[in-house]
Parts: C-alpha cells; sequence; structure tokens
C-alpha cells in the first residue's frame, strides 16, 4: 500500500506494514547488511548444495539511519509495473523471512534527508514485477544501494552470486532460471484465478441485490397506494 511507504511527508515517512510507524534514526549512520533465510523454494536450493558452492541464495535488506530497505515481489502484482518492490522494517525483523547475520559496511556519508531522496528515487525505479530470483532480487537493490550510499567496506562478495547470476554463475543461473519461470507462472496462475473467484463472488452479489430489489419492486406495484385503498373503503362504507 502506497500510504504505508508515503515518501512525502515528515520524517516519519519511514513506515512499515500495520499501523506501526517506523522512523529514522539520525545517529545511525551505520550501514548494515541483514541476511535472512527465504522461502522454501530457496530454502531447497541452498541445502541442495549452493551454500557449499559459497553461492547461497538469501534474502537481504539495507539499514541505514535505523531503518531497512529491501526489495521483494508480490505473489499478485505480476501484471501491475505501479506497484514499487521497495519495503522497508524495524532492522533484523523483515516479515517473512528468517534472520541469520549482519555485516557492517561502515558509515554512509549521506545525511538522512539525502537518503530519504533516494530512496524517493529508487521506489519507482524498481517495480515489484521486475524481480527475478536470480538476476534482479534484493540483492542486487541492496548492492545498487549500498553503492549510492557510498560506505568504506565493499559489499559481501559472496553475495555477489545471485545478485548477477548471468554474470558469476551462468551455469547455476539457467537452472535457477528455469525452475523460477515456472514458480513464477504459478503465482500468475494463482493470482488471476483468485481474481476471477472475487470477480464471480461480487457479481453474484450484485445479481442478488438486483433480484432482491426486482422483487421488492413488483411487491410494491402489486398493492394499490394506501391513498387509493382509503378513498375505496370510504366509498363501500358510504
Amino acid at each position: 500500500d502506497d500510504d504505508l511507504h508515503d515518501l512525502s511527508g515528515p520524517p516519519a515517512y519511514y513506515a512499515t506494514e500495520g499501523t506501526s510507524s517506523v522512523k529514522p534514526n539520525p545517529k545511525t549512520r551505520q550501514v548494515w547488511v541483514h541476511l535472512y533465510h527465504t522461502d522454501p523454494y530457496t530454502a531447497w536450493l541452498n541445502w541442495a548444495g549452493l551454500k557449499y558452492a559459497e553461492v547461497p541464495i538469501y534474502h537481504a535488506g539495507i539499514e541505514v539511519y535505523g531503518i531497512e530497505w529491501a526489495f521483494q515481489y508480490f505473489d499478485d502484482a505480476w501484471d501491475d509495473d505501479t506497484v514499487s518492490g521497495v519495503v522497508c522494517c524495524e532492522p533484523k525483523s523483515m516479515g517473512g523471512f528468517d534472520y541469520q547475520e549482519s555485516h557492517c559496511l561502515g558509515p554512509t556519508s549521506l545525511s538522512a534527508a539525502e537518503v530519504r531522496s533516494l530512496i524517493g528515487k529508487l521506489r519507482p525505479e524498481w517495480p515489484a514485477n521486475t524481480y527475478h530470483l536470480c538476476r534482479h532480487n534484493c540483492l542486487t537493490f541492496a548492492r545498487h544501494l549500498v553503492e549510492q550510499l557510498d560506505v568504506p567496506e565493499p559489499f559481501p562478495a559472496m553475495l555477489h552470486g545471485f545478485g548477477d547470476a548471468p554474470r558469476h554463475i551462468p551455469v547455476t543461473d539457467a537452472i535457477v532460471d528455469w525452475g523460477w519461470s515456472w514458480y513464477k507462472w504459478g503465482m500468475q496462475r494463482s493470482a488471476a484465478a483468485q481474481r476471477e473467484e472475487d470477480d464471480d463472488e461480487v457479481t453474484e452479489a450484485d445479481d442478488d441485490f438486483i433480484s432482491q430489489q426486482a422483487g421488492h419492486r413488483r411487491r410494491s406495484l402489486d398493492r394499490p397506494p394506501f391513498g387509493a385503498t382509503a378513498s375505496a373503503s370510504q366509498g363501500s362504507n358510504a
């Protein structure tokens, strides 16, 4: 919901899902990379051998000024390029992921206001439907954001693999891309089916309402107006 991630207001623009607000901490210039285990699909890939090849798949978020930023997809937004994939949360608390470890990259040279402006620029540039598991993902975004934050330490080398798989692990990229294509197709089919189900429920509800209104109208027409009934009654009494 864009209202939950509004960048046009005062510093409390940092917000997360639900009703709680996430506010920046101006004293926290340190930039952190927070790593998480992800969904069952990527967890299985790690277990199957990726972690032993030193190319594990992690979800990554970048903390700056006390707020963690990340990039992700949404199951029902593959056909909508207006939905940004840039989200935020309290550090080490990204919903739906299992936090594992953190790496400090040193302080950013940007002010809190400059970071705010940067995030506002990145949000429309990273729509959720451009996400790809091994070519344009949270690691790609994390590395890009770190570069913009101008920190003294480099982005962790072990995260480069799935941030740009065609370049660093081309064979693995081909395999994962094939699996991801089917996985994404399944999400699109599921979302389409859900939309059709929702549309059917709305149509059925509308039909029921129209039928009820038509029945009420027919009953109204079957009864003579109150004034006419009164006149007829008065006429018979006379």
